[in-house]
């Protein structure tokens, strides 16, 4: 499986795009450091699909505190996970703490 991932650093803050799956979160914090990009700060969800949201919980135990945005159209499936652990038969955690992003909003990077 080919891994993409996207981090945008300014001043030593970090944004992450999408997070994968909880399987290739060790190999994402082994690579980051690799790269001198461990901690991410902040982490944004593109949509709720389980291969873009699932490893959201180990990536939070491994940078500490992060900010995770997320699509307002995404939000009700990250909340609200049930439909799409049925669906595609995963099991992504509820996410409960997040700031909702909506068109043309700017996340700050310092």
């Amino acid at each position: 499986m080919v891994l993409y991932l996207y981090v945008i650093e300014n001043n030593g803050e970090r944004i992450m795009i999408d997070t994968s799956t909880p399987l290739q979160a060790r190999k994402i914090v082994k690579k980051l450091k690799e790269l001198d990009l461990f901690p991410v700060q902040k982490l944004v969800f593109t949509h709720s699909h389980f291969d873009h949201n699932q490893g959201w919980e180990k990536l939070k135990r491994a940078f500490g505190d992060l900010e995770i945005f997320a699509s307002e159209n995404a939000i009700q499936n990250l909340k609200h996970p049930e439909i799409m652990n049925e669906i595609f038969g995963f099991k992504v955690p509820p996410l409960e703490e997040y700031t909702p992003l909506k068109e043309g909003d700017i996340i700050d990077l310092n």
